[in-house]
């Protein structure tokens, strides 16, 4: 039985009439998509030869945004001709519409391309997908270290003291905030020692005292979450004038004399405000000063002054994202969504060899390297791993080549509108891309000379349009 079913299934795979369906029918619908898939992946192949020499070689900055600027002026070439103008074109000559209407056309998708583009990036870059990139890692960087630091101000606004300081000087004192745990029952502090740190209550309880001439504590205050105490310390570093104990197990934030005198000498406005308040002297003077500056309008001040991170604050949030389980998968996402839309144009492009236009597919090509170069070089800085870089643009090649693929299979045939605005919504996302990731990093790195690399990247996309 089985020899028969064998028997028959040869009979029909080698049947004249089969193999005129096979390579007649079939093989018209599966080559140009095989192909299509193809020509994806070599534009893509830049991906991975570009990471391996930034993981490798670790080329300079400077080096790193030439090629990168070089790689931004041949995409923006490919964009404003190969795909605005002939989608343009088409309109006008396959379309049968006007000029203003096909200039419409091209127009709503490229905007709409670029607005859905920065909405995904905005929620990708959120759960980590920016540390795919130089700068939008510095920028994300940044934006947690506001996220964390607006807590601690949000704390440190309630103490006048701090809180007549100038707010823009606020992202220092941060920075020497130390917390602590006592357990209950503990002193903190005995009178008469000398003053070296102001405390914040976190959670717990402390009671300031005074010992009688009998010996005994008498209460003069208790302290709870929010409150402060020892704040004439960081202006004078005078003596105690009481006892400070906790009744509870407690946590404390700490401000040591030492640490605060230290940021006098980098801020000289912190240093000016200090002499201030020391004229003034008594917290009941200190608190008409505070009482003219609100403590949100304080607090965003501070939030605004903060605009740079230091390196073991970004190793900390760095290392902090790696335990995250969505980060690999926000910065796959991100790296998906730079390079999909290039390959979805050239799937929706392509309908055989004798009528493909290569120019848009050297220009991706040679875009690709660059900024592939770059998010390798930014992502063995962030201590990722060679195994997880390579399988991040492994993954997205073959990711590109199958988007190329149903790009051909579902667009390469629709009407000549249809065709033209999902070419645009990719140049769109591709446009928002450059000027949002390629551009800024190429110029933070390389400085002016990045234009030179820019127009000649442009002007050799150009020649290979012009061939």
């Amino acid at each position: 039985m089985v020899f028969k079913i064998k028997r028959a299934i040869v009979n029909v795979l080698t049947s004249e009439k089969y193999y005129y369906y096979l390579t007649q029918k079939k093989m018209n619908e599966l080559n140009p998509t095989l192909s299509a898939a193809l020509l994806a992946f070599i534009a893509m192949l830049s991906l991975v030869i570009g990471a391996w020499i930034g993981v490798t070689f670790s080329p300079s900055k400077k080096i790193n945004a030439t090629i990168l600027a070089f790689g931004t002026g041949a995409l923006i070439q490919a964009l404003s001709l190969e795909l605005a103008h002939e989608g343009a074109q088409r309109l006008l000559h396959e379309g049968n519409l006007g000029t203003s209407a096909s200039w419409l056309v091209v127009a709503f998708g490229f905007l709409a391309g670029g607005i859905i583009y920065n909405k995904c990036n905005s929620v990708i870059a959120a759960r980590g997908g920016a540390l795919r990139h130089q700068a939008t890692t510095e920028k994300y960087l940044i934006e947690q270290k506001k996220i964390k630091a607006k807590a601690k101000l949000n704390i440190l606004s309630k103490i006048e003291i701090i809180r007549a300081l100038p707010a823009e000087e606020m992202h220092l004192i941060i920075d020497v905030v130390q917390s602590e745990e006592r357990a209950k029952g503990e002193t903190i502090f005995k009178k008469g020692e000398n003053g070296n740190a102001l405390y914040l209550i976190i959670d717990g309880e402390v009671e300031i005292n005074l010992k009688t001439e009998s010996n005994r504590n008498k209460k003069i205050a208790t302290l709870k979450h929010g409150d402060s105490f020892g704040e004439i310390a960081l202006l004078s570093g005078g003596k105690r004038t009481a006892n400070a104990v906790t009744t509870k197990k407690s946590t404390l934030w700490r401000i040591d004399r030492e640490d605060f005198l230290r940021l006098l000498k980098e801020a000289p406005a912190l240093n000016s405000a200090l002499e201030k308040l020391n004229a003034e002297r008594t917290a009941e003077n200190i608190t008409k000063i505070t009482t003219q500056t609100e403590k949100k309008e304080w607090v965003q001040v501070a939030l605004q002054s903060i605009s740079r991170v230091t390196e073991k604050e970004k190793s900390e949030t760095i290392n902090e994202h790696h335990q995250k389980t969505e980060t690999p998968i926000a910065i796959f996402l991100g790296a998906v969504l730079d390079g999909i839309p290039e390959s979805i144009v050239i799937g929706a492009s392509f309908i055989s060899f004798a009528t493909f236009n290569p120019n848009f597919l050297i220009a991706v090509f040679l875009s690709n390297f660059p900024e592939a170069m770059s998010s390798a070089m930014t992502m063995k800085r962030a201590k990722f791993s060679t195994k997880k870089i390579f399988s991040l643009w492994g993954g997205l090649v073959i990711i590109g080549s199958i988007s190329a693929a149903l790009g051909q299979m579902f667009f390469s045939s629709a009407n000549p509108i249809v065709l033209t605005l999902i070419e645009a919504i990719a140049g769109g996302g591709i446009l928002a891309m450059i000027t949002s990731v390629m551009i800024p990093e190429a110029f933070e790195e390389g400085g002016p000379v990045i234009g030179i690399a820019t127009i000649c990247g442009f002007l050799s996309a150009l020649f290979f349009s012009i061939l």
